[in-house]
């Protein structure tokens, strides 16, 4: 075969190998998000494969807790001696945790509301309401899942959601007793938190240890 030939064949294997590649990179390139355009789906920490029916008073010592009464409510509470109770305006929220200035380290938040629902309908009628809300202002809601699912703790009967944030879970267990829904909020920030596990025992060990008053 003539060089001249041999040169120019050269060059069109050439050619088409670099086009190809090419067109491999740009394929790449158009399969991920775009960066400010649509939203993407954050990483959210990952709650540890443990269920709350595992906790027991041997995970952590509970010997020196304290216990939150409030008749009026109907319940009570077991907590670390070192977490504090505050009571906000009469219906509002009771903040039984551990603070700083930058928020609850752990703890839960509890909130009332009457309604003689069930939990999963309750917080049906609360998505659809909040979806709406969010949907008139120009935005969709995802950080809400449409439903949640029932878990069991000493017998009584939660209704478990996670919302979800950028640099945390704030985990939603609610519970439908005596014509009234036990909202109980805990954040969970998993690896931004270097206690995490701690905090997430100290958090289920407050959860079994719910009762409500006779």
């Amino acid at each position: 075969m003539p060089k001249k030939t041999l040169l120019i064949t050269l060059l069109i294997v050439i050619l088409t190998a670099g086009l190809a590649a090419a067109g491999l990179y740009i394929g790449k390139q158009l399969s991920q998000p775009k960066k400010g355009g649509q939203e993407t789906t954050p990483e959210h920490p990952v709650e540890p494969q443990e269920t709350v029916s595992e906790i027991t008073s041997a995970d952590i010592d509970t010997s020196d807790w304290k216990t939150y009464r409030n008749d009026e409510y109907e319940f009570d509470v077991k907590y670390p001696k070192d977490a504090h109770v505050r009571e906000t305006v009469k219906g509002g929220d009771i903040i039984i945790g551990k603070t700083t200035g930058n928020g609850l380290i752990y703890g839960v938040i509890i909130k009332l509301y009457k309604s003689n629902l069930l939990a999963d309908q309750w917080y049906e009628n609360f998505y659809i309401r909040l979806k709406k809300k969010v949907e008139s202002q120009g935005h969709e809601l995802t950080t809400w899942p449409k439903k949640g699912e029932y878990i069991t703790i000493n017998n009584l009967r939660f209704y478990k959601v996670p919302q979800f944030a950028f640099d945390s879970v704030v985990y939603h267990y609610y519970l439908s007793y005596n014509g009234k829904i036990y909202e109980i909020k805990f954040r969970y920030y998993g690896p931004n938190d270097k206690n995490a596990d701690l905090h997430l025992r100290i958090h289920n060990y407050m959860l079994s240890s719910l009762r409500f008053l006779d």
